[in-house]
């Protein structure tokens, strides 16, 4: 017997889903008719093969930008993507921000503590309201890691998580807030407004106002599996929930939008990473 992917073979041809591998007669979810009916039970391995993330490289002078987000106004977002910083901490690790040119816009980056951090306002330009969430342990560089959040801005609550690890809970600061995406400029990989653009690799990106994740004030495991699989790679994400936006795939695929917010224009120059996370 052996397994490659999610289902087990006889040498016979036919295919089985794993909990029927031990059941004879199991009910077959392939045949091939050239070969004949089984006559004994010996497993070989079923062509079948896990999902491999690509990856890119965003050398401090590219980003993803569009002018008018086509994303709901919303209480909660929801971000998930994996990251690999290549150096240490510096200004230029900005993963993404919304409308760049408020002093107080949506932002993620890691700061200088070497913790990821992700602050939420409510749109007006002040301090307050705001909601943050930042990581308790700190990024180590030259390693690939998974970032899983959801927020709730007008019930104060939220949960990150680092590479499957929950982190802190959140700071919240004034009264009950909306976040604002509609029709404002979205960044992926940098920040328009003063440049610091991400230094480092990034895969799966995944980012959805409007879509809760969160269960009380943890996101539950089966949720978790969407997006990161129990021994710490990367899932297909053909199988996240539906988005404003989605990147995903090599160099040449990763600036064109998977979802529903709109086109997005590449400055600079997209290479492929050395490395994928689901090494």
């Amino acid at each position: 017997m052996s397994q490659a992917g999610s289902c087990f073979a006889y040498t016979d041809g036919f295919i089985y889903p794993p909990d029927a591998m031990f059941n004879d007669p199991a009910t077959p979810v392939f045949i091939d008719p050239i070969i004949n009916p089984p006559d004994d039970f010996a497993y070989t391995k079923c062509v079948s093969s896990a999902y491999h993330a690509d990856a890119v490289h965003f050398d401090g002078s590219t980003w993803l930008d569009t002018a008018s987000a086509t994303a709901p106004d919303s209480r909660y977002v929801s971000i998930s993507f994996w990251f690999r910083i290549v150096s240490p901490y510096s200004t230029n690790w900005t993963f993404f921000v919304t409308d760049p040119n408020n002093a107080y816009d949506n932002d993620g980056f890691i700061n200088s503590g070497n913790r990821l951090s992700f602050t939420f306002f409510d749109g007006s330009g002040t301090n307050l309201p705001h909601l943050n969430l930042l990581s308790t342990d700190v990024i180590v560089s030259a390693v690939w890691h998974n970032a899983l959040l959801c927020v709730d801005t007008q019930g104060g609550v939220g949960a990150l998580y680092l590479d499957d690890v929950l982190q802190d809970a959140p700071t919240v600061e004034g009264a009950p807030f909306t976040m604002l995406y509609s029709t404002l400029e979205f960044v992926v990989g940098g920040d328009t407004f003063d440049g610091d653009g991400l230094v480092g690799d990034m895969a799966d990106f995944w980012w959805a106002p409007g879509t809760n994740l969160l269960t009380g004030s943890a996101i539950a495991e089966a949720d978790r599996r969407k997006f990161i699989s129990a021994d710490g790679k990367p899932v297909n994400p053909s199988g996240f929930p539906a988005s404003a936006v989605l990147f995903s795939g090599n160099a040449a695929a990763f600036g064109t939008n998977q979802g529903t917010g709109g086109t997005f224009t590449t400055t600079g120059t997209l290479t492929n990473a050395s490395t994928s996370p689901s090494d």
